[in-house]
């Protein structure tokens, strides 16, 4: 490192001794040419350091990832220390903010770190991920205003992106999963209009991703998710025997997910209890 600077310590050498020797010219000239020297030297150490800090983070990163799941806390203090280093990936701050939220210091900070990660971000995908966790946390603020302007932005982003690649079936996804949020949010606030629609919008890009993948489990159980919320609205026309069918086929096919059977049995429950109504 301090190589770096033996050029530069030469040049001011020079500059003394013309100085001494009352050459004031050269003096000035040597010194000027130190000073430019010096700078170039600590603008190499810097690099040299960023270099280094890049490097670093990238391993905090890495330690971040391995234990994001085994060890959330060990992997909180990893993101922390590489957005100490480095700020530049926005999914570390994505992931740092989630950690946040769940296992550190809570809502505000993981909107603080969410802030940093928008003003990074270089594509609608990620900003359109900032945008959702952005409204899932005003959301669990109570912020319902705030939260409904941001799963907005979020699906304006979305539907460019599906525009812009229609066969891309995940990109669809995403669009059900916007309006899904916005109609949790609207109903929450008590729009009830806006919501059925914002549930019936979901609904329908889902049952066509299920209708062209019927081998995909996933968005199987989207369908069937789709209908338990809009079961809440009388004028969906959705019955509790339509979202216990659906479940039915998904556990004759053998991918109902385990955790998802106390659902079947509560929608089983409840058609039994509508048709003896109906009786």
């Amino acid at each position: 490192d301090r190589g770096a600077f033996a050029p530069a310590r030469q040049e001011a050498i020079a500059a003394l001794d013309a100085l001494r020797e009352n050459n004031t010219v050269d003096a000035l000239a040597e010194f000027e040419r130190a000073t430019k020297a010096f700078e170039n030297s600590l603008a190499q150490r810097a690099a040299m350091r960023a270099d280094m800090a890049r490097e670093d983070s990238e391993d905090y990163r890495r330690l971040g990832r391995l234990t994001y799941v085994s060890a959330p806390s060990r992997s909180l203090g990893a993101y922390r220390e590489a957005a100490k280093l480095d700020t530049s990936d926005v999914w570390a701050l994505i992931y740092l903010a989630r950690l946040e939220q769940t296992h550190g210091d809570g809502l505000n900070a993981a909107l603080s770190v969410l802030k940093t990660a928008g003003s990074n971000a270089a594509n609608d995908r990620d900003r359109s991920v900032i945008f959702d966790d952005v409204g899932n946390v005003q959301t669990a603020q109570g912020d319902l205003k705030a939260a409904l302007t941001s799963f907005q932005k979020d699906l304006e982003i979305r539907e460019t992106l599906a525009e812009a690649d229609p066969d891309n079936a995940e990109w669809q996804r995403d669009l059900s999963v916007s309006h899904n949020k916005i109609g949790d949010v609207q109903r929450d606030q008590g729009d009830l209009k806006a919501a059925l629609s914002s549930f019936q919008k979901g609904l329908e890009i889902r049952e066509t991703l299920a209708k062209a993948d019927p081998d995909n489990a996933e968005w199987q159980r989207d369908v069937w998710v789709s209908l338990w919320r809009l079961r809440e609205f009388e004028s969906a026309g959705v019955s509790w025997a339509d979202i216990a069918a659906r479940m039915e086929a998904m556990q004759a096919a053998g991918t109902l997910l385990p955790t998802d059977q106390p659902h079947l049995e509560h929608a089983r429950a409840e058609a039994a209890k509508d048709a003896s109504t109906e009786t």
